[in-house]
């Protein structure tokens, strides 16, 4: 039992002043508040703040917190008891600890009086039960899942905190969510209750107040708050996107007083959402701008044509109009199978030792019109020696010509653009330079992006649906070369690089005699279910003097082919009755038909389909529209077998 003298001669409250009692309270490893009679506390030791959470700093001349708000009905409160001069010893009684929890302890209380006998304090002794008194079973199930939700708490990959006070006085963070915020752990993560910590909590780019904050809002309120979009700032303006969900915690008399929360990490999927938006805008974009780049050249079409009835004698020019914006038409619609069919992968290389200096010199040669309509200048600078490479020699020179019809396309009216090849190392570099309008430099890095395109004025002059460069990119990777983009910015031009693998150069070979093409005239039949295409070419074919017929479904052309016994069919896919595989399946397997070439035109241009034709029975497969020279070379080599055939 503890006994307390009062020092002699200190008046009232005269002991808080000597130091030697006060240094005895301070070390006493037993629990020991000191309290004046209204509660407020005057003493409290490091024990005492071990056994119940607070500071001394954070109790002194404040109300003693541990009190509980209902207290047990049999003990009644120490500065109740003392008043009369009574003491408590070894009261067994429960109080309150800083984290929301609660202690059983043996409580003693001690009245100080001064010499006059009157109370001028309370010392209070806490003894801490739970140390001395076995565990029930209740309480060591708690005490186990109480380790487990800690151990849970602190591995959980996701951030999570949790609050014991309506106020959220207090907030906890596990390690995931320290690091999110960038506090070292065990810190007090509450905004509430210091302002000042390194970090901000945005909502929509905007810094919430503390108490505005979800968890604040949970705590005070009692409503979860589900799927809160936020953004952690740190320092040094590191942002962290987070997904938030809130509940709050209630006591016995279902009165909030503090929340749980989770946070999920959802930097990544924002920055991916957010790419899928960008690429979304740009789809919308380029669709707007395939139906304005398709509707030009149509116009201009119907426009000729009616020219054309309405004044015959403007019939040529009217054809010329109508011939160069087909032209355009056919380019476009290349441009797309092109990058549809590249991208999926769906291109087979047809690779051979092939001169990138003589690729280089037929390009410029088809362009040279281009240049020369343009007022531009072409600096061409091409080494001495050949350089060789593994390639498909139509890809590349595809990828060359979209070089320079870009470089040209950005120019301006009498501007220059030089093109330059060279050997660096084991490598073959094409440099296209432009002193045109530049890329910007939020462009640059996405240039070769499939819809990426810069700023566009609205009259479009150029035309063109920007995917030209899209097309380098995949062809040359696949020639396992790489290409790259540099400009200094807008106004500086612009200068695109290719790189190639180079090879050895190959072994001579004998020249071969020349092949002469015969002009005699084969018997075509035409299988076409659109009958203006189908009479435009008979028309065209008729011109280079061949004997054409047509039909227009498939089981015709069985029967007109049984008929005619053509040289040359030209048939197409898409056909009513029977397709055209069809159609070549059925003359294959007569051989009245084996020396007719069957030539399958169609829209579908996807290696799978070259094969399924081939497979059918085809000999060649062409892809709409076809070009007169294609045609021509297919009927010539038939002629000129024939007469072969016939001087045999």
């Amino acid at each position: 039992m503890l006994q307390w003298r009062e020092p002699e001669s200190r008046g009232d409250a005269g002991w808080f002043d000597d130091d030697a009692y006060r240094t005895m309270i301070e070390v006493c490893p037993v629990p020991i508040a000191v309290i004046e009679p209204d509660t407020t506390v005057r003493l409290w030791n490091a024990a005492a703040a071990r056994l119940f959470g607070w500071t001394a700093d954070e109790v002194r001349g404040r109300p003693i917190p541990i009190v509980p708000e209902t207290p047990l009905a049999e003990c009644r409160e120490p500065h109740a008891v003392v008043q009369g001069g009574e003491r408590l010893v070894g009261v067994e009684t429960r109080r309150v600890t800083r984290d929301g929890g609660s202690i059983d302890v043996a409580l003693s209380a001690v009245p100080l009086t001064a010499g006059d006998g009157r109370v001028t304090a309370i010392m209070l002794v806490f003894e801490d039960l739970s140390e001395r008194r076995p565990a029930s079973a209740a309480e060591r199930t708690a005490a186990l899942a109480a380790a487990r939700f800690e151990r849970f708490f602190e591995i959980m990959p996701i951030g999570l905190a949790w609050a014991g006070d309506a106020e959220c006085r207090r907030i906890d963070a596990n390690p995931a969510m320290a690091h999110i915020l960038g506090i070292p752990p065990d810190t007090n993560a509450s905004k509430s209750a210091d302002p000042a910590l390194p970090f901000r909590i945005l909502r929509d780019g905007h810094e919430l107040p503390a108490d505005e904050l979800p968890m604040q809002v949970a705590a005070a309120t009692g409503r979860s708050r589900r799927d809160v979009v936020l953004q952690v700032e740190r320092t040094g303006g590191e942002r962290v996107d987070l997904l938030a969900n809130v509940a709050p915690l209630f006591d016995a008399e279902g009165r909030p007083n503090g929340c749980v929360a989770a946070f999920l990490d959802i930097t990544e999927r924002a920055r991916h959402e957010e790419a899928l938006r960008a690429t979304n805008r740009a789809k919308d974009e380029f669709l707007a701008m395939l139906g304005h780049e398709l509707r030009n050249p149509l116009a201009a079409v119907r426009n000729a044509v009616v020219a054309a009835r309405r004044e015959p004698s403007g019939a040529e020019r009217a054809l010329a109009i109508a011939d160069r914006q087909a032209a355009q038409l056919a380019h476009l619609v290349d441009d797309l199978l092109d990058v549809a069919r590249i991208t999926h992968g769906c291109v087979t290389l047809r690779q051979e030792r092939m001169s990138l200096r003589q690729s280089c010199r037929a390009v410029v040669d088809a362009m040279l019109a281009t240049f020369e309509e343009r007022g531009q200048t072409l600096v061409v600078s091409l080494p001495p020696d050949e350089v060789w490479v593994q390639g498909d020699p139509a890809r590349l020179e595809q990828v060359l010509a979209n070089l320079l019809s870009n470089a040209s396309k950005f120019s301006p009216h009498g501007g220059e653009i030089a093109l330059s090849v060279a050997m660096d190392g084991a490598e073959a570099v094409v440099r296209a330079r432009d002193h045109g309008i530049g890329i910007s430099r939020d462009l640059l890095p996405r240039v070769f992006d499939l819809f990426a395109q810069g700023d566009r004025a609205l009259d479009r002059a150029e035309g063109g649906l920007g995917l030209g460069l899209t097309i380098v990119r995949r062809i040359v990777e696949a020639h396992g070369g790489r290409v790259e983009a540099r400009s200094e910015g807008l106004g500086h031009g612009a200068e695109l690089v290719m790189r190639l693998p180079a090879t050895a150069a190959p072994a001579p070979v004998a020249p071969s005699g020349p092949t002469v093409a015969g002009d005699a005239a084969v018997r075509v039949l035409i299988v076409e279910d659109n009958r203006d295409a189908a009479e435009s070419l008979a028309i065209l074919l008729e011109l280079f003097g061949h004997d054409v017929r047509m039909v227009h479904d498939g089981l015709a052309a069985i029967d007109a082919a049984g008929a005619a016994l053509p040289d040359v069919m030209l048939v197409d896919i898409g056909l009513p009755g029977i397709d055209g595989y069809e159609v070549a399946r059925r003359l294959r397997s007569d051989a009245r038909f084996a020396p007719t070439t069957l030539v399958a035109l169609t829209g579908y241009g996807r290696d799978d389909d070259q094969r399924r034709a081939v497979a059918a029975g085809f000999d060649r497969h062409l892809v709409k529209p076809v070009t007169v020279e294609a045609l021509q070379e297919i009927l010539d080599g038939v002629a000129a077998r024939a007469r072969t055939a016939r001087a045999g």
